[in-house]
């Protein structure tokens, strides 16, 4: 079974290196791909002596879903592992993710707890305990189509897997505490995007995201 580790950075100079050090055993090839990051993230990368290694690199700052797209189309292996580069993630818990892979199409590693409200509403709405986690482990061939929308920080992709009839595994993980930088997310924004997905869901115009 061969992995691929798709990794989004934007501004993760003091995380990166660590990140790709410790997840490493658990791929076959290491796809990061940087989203027009202003620090020294890309030079960090690119200066790591792994073979596995592949760098894309986005001349202007571009969504999560690009970054992810992008790394899926370069990804050689039909397992793709996603892990967000902040090290909040912890890299062992790759290996418990993956036991579920054989009976499931879309595994999320999910935190016990989500720290803002916009959050829990949106795994609510999900009917699971974690619906924008950064932290999964999916078949490119079962969703390659479905995963090429993404507004919601991945909810609207566990809806669509649900929709496809396809199986979602959830993961408990160990969640670290960010100490460097800062998040790009902002708690109201949160919400408010929160509250626009809930009101399409619950009106029954979720095809309208399709």
């Amino acid at each position: 079974m061969k992995t691929s580790l798709i990794i989004p950075t934007y501004n993760e100079e003091k995380t990166i290196k660590e990140v790709i050090e410790k997840s490493d055993r658990y791929a076959d090839e290491i796809i990061v791909v940087d989203g027009a990051s202003t620090d020294n993230t890309y030079n960090i990368i690119k200066n790591i002596n792994d073979q596995k290694i592949k760098i894309i690199r986005h001349k202007k700052r571009s969504g999560v879903t690009q970054v992810r797209i992008d790394g899926m189309k370069k990804a050689e292996n039909d397992i793709i592992i996603f892990v967000d580069a902040d090290a909040q993630h912890n890299p062992g818990d790759i290996h418990e993710l993956l036991k579920k892979i054989d009976q499931c199409d879309l595994v999320l590693g999910t935190r016990d707890e989500l720290p803002r409200l916009g959050e829990k509403i949106m795994a609510h709405v999900c009917k699971v305990k974690d619906a924008t986690t950064g932290f999964r482990i999916f078949k490119k061939s079962n969703l390659k189509e479905i995963l090429k929308k993404e507004e919601y920080w991945g909810a609207d992709t566990i809806l669509r897997v649900k929709k496809q009839g396809l199986k979602i595994c959830e993961v408990p993980i160990e969640v670290n505490e960010r100490k460097h930088g800062k998040t790009t997310l902002t708690g109201i924004n949160v919400f408010l995007k929160s509250l626009r997905f809930m009101i399409i869901v619950n009106l029954s115009t979720f095809d309208t995201l399709i």
